[in-house]
């Protein structure tokens, strides 16, 4: 299938969605005729041979996408706090998987981020989870070779004197460790 003259190749799809996301809304109030007429956009793009086409929302505010930034860094750092905890926790509980645990986040630490993007659009396509899940795996080896050192770092005299006030393990574990 070829595409039309007008068809944008990817560095102009990246400068017109950057054009489109700097207009406002408080512009198209100022001009009501071109308010209704170029609400959206159309863009259609070819990447490694396949059409892909999307809808431009040029009334996009500053405001929406730091939104949606915050959100999406607040969803990947909670996904990826709870899985460090619980890495840690396997780890604390059973030392020789500690290092087996830091070579597999070290591993996914070093991977390029696009490279990573790139690797997981046949599988998640366009859209937030491939970035939630690029974000996660960044996450786990800085939160689990804290936690683990966090934990290690507390001296045996704190850890006994809790287990003499009655802590159980779990309670020691959120409270005193």
């Amino acid at each position: 299938m070829t595409l039309p003259d007008w068809a944008l190749n990817r560095r102009e799809f990246v400068a017109a969605a950057a054009a489109s996301s700097a207009l406002t809304v408080p512009l198209f109030d100022a001009l009501p005729s071109l308010a209704e007429a170029s609400r959206t956009t159309e863009v259609t793009m070819e990447v490694n041979g396949k059409v892909h086409s999307l809808t431009l929302d040029t009334r996009t505010t500053l405001l929406d996408t730091l939104r949606e930034h915050l959100q999406l860094t607040g969803v990947s750092l909670a996904i990826g706090f709870a899985l460090s905890v619980a890495l840690s926790v396997l780890a604390l509980r059973w030392r020789p998987t500690y290092g087996p645990i830091t070579w597999v986040t070290g591993l996914l630490y070093t991977i390029p981020s696009l490279a990573l993007f790139g690797f997981l659009l046949p599988f998640t396509g366009f859209g937030t989870t491939t970035a939630v899940i690029g974000l996660v795996s960044y996450t786990l080896l800085i939160l689990v070779r804290n936690i683990v050192a966090g934990v290690d770092g507390v001296p045996a005299a704190v850890k006994e004197a809790a287990d003499g006030m009655g802590y159980t393990g779990p309670r020691r574990f959120l409270a005193v460790d």
